[in-house]
Parts: C-alpha cells; structure tokens; sequence
C-alpha cells in the first residue's frame, strides 16, 4: 500500500529512475502485547522489558523487540511498492540497523522505503537497495536499515 492505497507498481527497466526517491509507504501496523509475547515463544527472547508488563510497568511499560520491528520489513515493502516483472524476491542483505528509539508496545508503525540503488546481477536477476525507515505512526523514526532484495526476472 502506498499508506492506504495498493502498492505502487514498477519495472525494473523504471527503477533507475527512482534512485534517491521514496518507493511507497507501508500500511500502518499495531503492535499489541500478544505479538509481543508470541515473538518472545518463537525466538525465545522473553526478557521482561518485552513480556511482563507488571515489571515493565515502573520503565514506563514493555516495549517490542527491535527484531519484531526488522521482522516486518519484507510485508510492509510488499505494502509500499512491488516489482511487476519480479517473480521472486528474495532477502539478501540487511545492513546498517540502527535503534534509534524503543516502540511501546501497542503503538503503531509503518515503513517507508526510499530507493537507493538499482542494478542488473548475473542471469535474470535484479539487485534493488532500500533505505528503510520504520516510525511511529505518531512520531520518529524508530529504526533505520539498508535491506536488499534480489529480484528473479521473468524470461
């Protein structure tokens, strides 16, 4: 989604154009405390900053772990943007994270993903670069990143 509406459409052969340009935004995303704590199962990062809220409670409340945020980097660039002649995309890099601030749980975030680099690879694959920036829906940027997807190209 390009916030509300359906992810904005591109060609590879349209990208080269769009470096240095912001690509779409996610839809919004809530992040409650049974996301939070079913995170904590799967990873098995149940610190009580994330997980116990009567602890948390006198640092002002849990907040979610900064690899939930990551997590949903890939459906929320699918919300923002696709790649029409794309019949893969696969992760390849994620680079440069930075935490900038703890996300409350129960608040809300989306993603924005500005181009940064776009580029043919070996065979019929695409390389594309993203700076990802993750906010509050209310406020900053909680966490930026550099992810890069390789694109398998319909021959």
């Amino acid at each position: 989604m390009n916030g509300a509406g359906p992810p904005r459409a591109f060609t590879t052969a349209e990208l080269p154009d769009h470096v240095g340009r912001v690509l779409g935004t996610s839809a919004d995303h809530r992040i409650d405390q049974e996301r939070v704590d079913a995170f904590a199962r799967v990873t098995g990062d149940d610190q009580w900053i994330h997980v116990d809220p009567g602890r948390a409670r006198a640092a002002g409340g849990t907040i979610v772990h900064g690899h939930l945020l990551l997590s949903l980097i890939p459906v929320m660039s699918t919300e923002a943007f696709t790649v029409t002649d794309a019949v893969r995309t696969v992760n390849h890099r994620l680079d440069g994270v930075r935490f900038r601030a703890p996300v409350p749980t129960g608040e809300g975030v989306r993603g924005r993903f500005r181009l940064t680099g776009a580029r043919p690879r070996v065979r019929d694959w695409y390389e594309i670069v993203l700076g990802v920036e993750i906010e509050l829906l209310d406020g900053p940027v909680v966490c930026r990143a550099v992810q890069t997807y390789l694109c398998a190209l319909r021959t």
